[in-house]
């Protein structure tokens, strides 16, 4: 080959070789501030996150993203803030990228962990936890997620261990804290949660959920006022798609009643139920208040939209018998609460409600029955028992009353209807609804009771005289607390428990009435004389805390 010709091919080939560098030279320089801009819009969504700024940080991320699609430190981070806002399936379309381009990525799997955790696979969520400790990942976030599966599967031990852990990682980290309280809270130790949960509101000052979960405790506790102040700042500061905005509401309802604010009781009720169309415990709720107002059409009409959306539900079966019942549909009222008793028979309040209004219809060997088998499923019940005994001697006088074969078949008229020996009246029962699940409740008629009194009886032997005017006070006390008429109710209470100091339920309701007047002191004896009755009654003993704390608070 000529000289030249391999001079021109050496020269060509350099050429191209220069060609080549410049190219790469020029695509290296050209994605260069494209990773800078990534970077920079990482870092901004990073500091957006830590100020709260979900929007702000999600726009951030989405930009690394536009920029390098493959950037699983961003898909994660925005996972996260999709988990906290509740939009899951956007959340899981992120973590499925993520893992599709590591599937051992420690955090992309604990990401999954909480998801699953938030969709209630509670076990799902624990495998992926512990394999991120399987692959030495152990970071506060782990052992949170760890302690929030072990408290959803009943490990409650095991996971307050999780979360002392997560704690001892990362002693700044206000979700800790949180996640502690709420497990501590949920074993009833309220005084704990509430310290975990003032050092996780000391981190995170707008950290909402601990202020309801705080809240909560709060009312659990028996101190409503601060139940409210907690669940005010919760919801001013929640955003209004957040998931507990309905319970929020609901418990602030609840608080507001048991504190006779009964106004703002409905109103919180009502919200909660628009905050959630078929909100079957706030219309239970607000349909029991309404009840105690005397607005029972309105009240019926909550039972029935609570059965509509869940057509199964026992409490509210026994709830609407006793709206029916107080508007004389006696029949429809006896159907509701059997029915009741065919999806719970071993629910004593049903056979309670049930037997409570066949009494009150007369039906005395039906309401024996039915008193009996309550008292079987719970016998240390004072009212379930005075009931039955009052049953029992109805039955018997009804009995002795109807004369000898013979003589019934001789007479040529007929005779008149049999009448009880004693004055019924309408027995009081433990509130089948109480305004929350944690929150004591005003001693006040309840569904199991809400039936029309008898039809005027024969008048009873002197000997019953004084008892029947004790229950007569005692049903005039509680008529005027249903109209908030807290002062008059006073007098009534003060001759029953006079003429019947054994009525625990008359204690009760003039506590309550001293406990509205601001009388703590003598409430809280009114509470313990109630309590020594009858120890099981359960709404004096939170009355009796409530009464307590007011007074230690003064």
């Amino acid at each position: 080959m000529p000289c030249s010709t391999m001079r021109q091919r050496r020269s060509s080939m350099n050429t191209a070789a220069a060609l080549c560098l410049a190219l790469a030279s020029a695509l290296a320089l050209s994605a260069q501030p494209a990773a800078r801009t990534a970077q920079a819009a990482y870092e901004r969504g990073v500091r957006f996150e830590q100020e709260g700024q979900w929007q702000e940080a999600l726009s951030a991320y989405e930009e690394v993203l536009r920029l390098n699609p493959r950037s699983s430190a961003a898909l994660r981070r925005r996972a996260g803030i999709l988990l906290r806002l509740d939009r899951l399936e956007e959340a899981e379309a992120d973590i499925g990228r993520a893992l599709g381009l590591n599937r051992s990525d420690p955090e992309a799997l604990r990401l999954r962990g909480e998801l699953l955790l938030r969709r209630g696979d509670a076990a799902g969520a624990l495998r992926d936890f512990d394999q991120c400790l399987q692959q030495a990942h152990e970071t506060s976030a782990v052992q949170r997620g760890r302690g929030e599966a072990l408290a959803a599967l009943d490990r409650k031990d095991e996971a307050l261990a999780a979360l002392d852990r997560a704690i001892r990682l990362r002693l700044d980290d206000p979700l800790a804290w949180l996640a502690r309280g709420q497990v501590l809270a949920s074993l009833g130790r309220y005084h704990d949660a509430i310290e975990d949960l003032d050092r996780a509101l000391a981190l995170d000052p707008r950290l909402y959920d601990a202020l309801f979960v705080r809240g909560r405790s709060h009312g659990d506790a028996g101190r409503f006022e601060r139940a409210l102040a907690d669940l005010d700042a919760a919801l001013k500061l929640a955003p209004a798609d957040w998931p507990r905005r309905a319970e929020a509401f609901l418990f602030r309802g609840a608080a507001h009643d048991v504190l006779g604010q009964r106004e703002k009781a409905i109103e919180d009720y009502t919200a909660a139920i628009d905050a959630r169309p078929g909100f079957v415990r706030a219309l239970l709720l607000r349909a029991d208040l309404y009840s105690r107002l005397g607005r029972h059409e309105d009240a019926l009409e909550d039972r029935n939209r609570a059965l509509e959306a869940e057509p199964k539900n026992a409490a509210a079966l026994i709830a609407r018998g006793g709206s029916l019942h107080v508007l004389g549909m006696h029949e429809l009222g006896l159907k509701d609460r059997t029915a009741a008793l065919e999806l719970e028979p071993r629910n004593p309040l049903g056979w309670f409600a049930r037997g409570s209004a066949y009494f009150l219809l007369n039906r005395y060997e039906e309401a024996l029955s039915d008193l009996e088998k309550a008292l079987e499923l719970d016998p240390q019940n004072a009212e379930i028992r005075s009931l039955a005994e009052r049953a029992r001697a109805a039955a018997s006088a009804r009995a002795a009353a109807k004369p000898p074969a013979a003589v019934a078949a001789a007479s040529t008229r007929e005779a008149a209807p049999d009448s009880p020996s004693s004055a019924p009246q309408p027995p009081a029962a433990q509130p089948a609804q109480t305004p929350a699940q944690t929150i004591a409740a005003p001693p006040v008629p309840s569904p199991p009771a809400e039936t029309r009194p008898a039809p005027p009886p024969q008048p009873a032997p002197p000997a019953r005289d004084g008892l029947r005017r004790a229950e007569a006070c005692h049903a005039e006390g509680r008529r005027l607390i249903q109209q908030d008429r807290i002062q008059e109710a006073l007098e009534p209470l003060n001759c029953a428990v006079a003429l019947n100091p054994s009525a625990a339920l008359a204690w009760n309701a003039r506590g309550y009435v001293l406990m509205r007047l601001g009388r703590y002191k003598e409430a809280v004896e009114d509470f313990d004389r109630a309590l020594s009755l009858n120890p099981g009654y359960e709404n004096a003993r939170r009355n009796r805390e409530a009464a307590l704390h007011r007074l230690q608070s003064r």
